[in-house]
C-alpha cells in the first residue's frame, strides 16, 4: 500500500508484489492541515490493510513511514499470523520537530513513544543506512541499491544540450543546481545567497532549481526582488524525467542544514546526482559521508552563506566538476527481490 502520484496507476504488480496506490490529498501549509492529512492517511491505509489481509488473504503488510501510527494499529492482525514490515524512511519525531519546531513538545514525545511501539510491533524493520540506527531497534535490515538488470539508458551529453536549450542556458556555462522538493528547511535560500556572492567574482555560472514545494514562490520572489541574474526555475516535472532534468547540471548541490533529522538521514538526492556522474557539493553529514565513501566530492564544512560559497568557489576554481559526455546506463535495483527474500524469511 502506498500513496498515488498523479501519473501512476491505482493498481500494479512488480516482481510478484501486488501494489495498491491510494490518492491522498496533500496540503501541509500549517500544523492543522498537516495533522488532518495524516489522520486521513492513517484511517484510509488501516482500512485497506485490514481489508486485504482479512478478506483477500494477504499475509504480509509492508508499512512505509511516516507516519508510524499504522504499525501498532495493525497489531491485532498478528493474532492471525500476519506479518508486519516497517520501512523507516525518516524518523517521524525529528521530521515533525524540523517542520514545526519544539513548540509542540508533547506531540514530539508522543511520536517518540509511537516509534518505540512500532519497533516492538513490527516483525522486520528496514533502514536505508546505519546512520539511522536506534538503541531500542535490534532486528533491522539494511537495504542497498545494487545492480541487477538493465533498466534504461540515457545519453547525458545529448540531454544536457536539450535542457540547456530549453531553459536558455549557454552550453559553456557552469551550472550549479539542486533538483528536488523546494522547502524552507533544505538550505536553498542560503544556496541562493551564496550564488549571489559568487556572481561578484564569476559571470559564467548559472543556478538551476528543479522541483516544486511550499518555498518555491518565496525563492522566486527573493531572486526577483534582488535582481539576481542567471537563476533558472524549472518548476514541477514528471518524476520519470528526473534524469533528464539533472543532466543539465555540472555540479549537484545538497545544502541540507545539519539539524537532528538530517544527521540521521540518508539523502537519496546524492544517489541521483551520483548516478548521472555529477560532481557533488553537499553539507558534511553522516549519511552523505556513508554514500560518498572513497569517492571525490566537496563537503560544505560550515553551513552558512559564506560556507556554501567557499565550497562552490573551491570546486569551480580548481575545476573539480566534470561534464558527463557519454551514455549512462541505469540499472534496476534489487530492492524488490531482496524484499521477496525478506518476506519469505518471515515464515521460515
Amino acid at each position: 500500500l502506498c500513496k498515488k502520484r498523479e501519473y501512476e496507476k491505482s493498481r500494479g504488480i512488480y516482481d510478484h508484489i501486488r501494489i495498491r496506490r491510494i490518492f491522498i490529498p496533500s496540503s501541509r501549509n500549517n500544523f492543522v492541515s498537516y495533522f488532518l492529512e495524516y489522520i486521513f492517511y492513517i484511517i484510509v491505509f488501516s482500512i485497506f490493510a485490514y481489508y486485504y489481509t482479512i478478506f483477500k488473504g494477504y499475509e504480509i503488510i509492508h508499512v512505509h513511514n511516516a507516519p508510524d501510527f499504522i504499525v501498532p494499529l495493525l497489531f491485532p492482525l498478528k493474532l492471525f499470523r500476519r506479518k508486519i514490515v516497517w520501512d523507516v524512511h525518516d524518523r517521524t519525531p525529528l521530521l515533525f520537530s524540523r517542520m514545526f519546531g519544539q513548540k509542540h513538545q508533547f506531540v514530539i514525545s508522543f511520536l517518540e513513544f509511537i516509534e518505540k511501539l512500532s519497533s516492538y510491533t513490527a516483525d522486520r524493520i528496514i533502514f536505508p543506512s546505519t546512520v539511522m540506527n536506534l538503541p531500542y531497534i535490534k532486528n533491522y535490515i539494511l537495504i542497498r541499491n545494487l545492480p541487477q538488470k538493465k533498466y534504461f539508458s540515457i545519453n547525458i551529453e545529448s540531454e544536457n544540450r536539450k535542457m540547456r536549450k530549453k531553459f536558455d542556458v549557454p552550453y559553456n556555462a557552469v551550472v550549479l543546481g539542486y533538483v528536488g522538493m523546494i522547502h524552507k528547511n533544505r538550505g536553498l535560500l542560503e544556496l541562493t545567497k551564496a550564488f549571489e556572492k559568487l556572481l561578484k567574482k564569476r559571470k559564467n555560472i548559472y543556478l538551476f532549481f528543479g522541483g516544486y514545494g511550499d518555498f518555491l514562490e518565496y525563492l522566486k520572489n527573493y531572486v526577483k526582488q534582488n535582481k539576481i541574474p542567471h537563476v533558472v526555475f524549472a518548476g514541477k516535472f514528471d518524476q520519470r524525467d528526473a534524469a533528464k532534468i539533472i543532466s543539465i547540471l555540472d555540479i549537484g548541490i545538497c545544502p541540507n542544514p545539519p539539524d537532528p533529522l538530517q544527521k540521521t538521514a540518508f539523502p537519496i538526492k546524492i544517489f541521483e546526482y551520483k548516478m548521472l556522474n555529477k560532481y557533488i557539493v553537499a553539507t558534511d553529514l553522516p549519511g552523505t559521508r556513508a554514500i560518498m565513501k572513497n569517492e571525490k566530492w566537496t563537503a560544505i564544512k560550515s553551513f552558512s552563506v559564506s560556507g556554501i560559497a567557499k565550497a562552490l568557489e573551491f570546486v569551480i576554481k580548481n575545476r573539480k566538476w566534470k561534464k558527463a559526455k557519454y551514455k549512462q546506463e541505469f540499472w534496476e535495483d534489487v530492492d524488490a527481490n531482496k524484499m521477496l527474500k525478506t518476506y519469505s524469511d518471515l515464515f521460515s
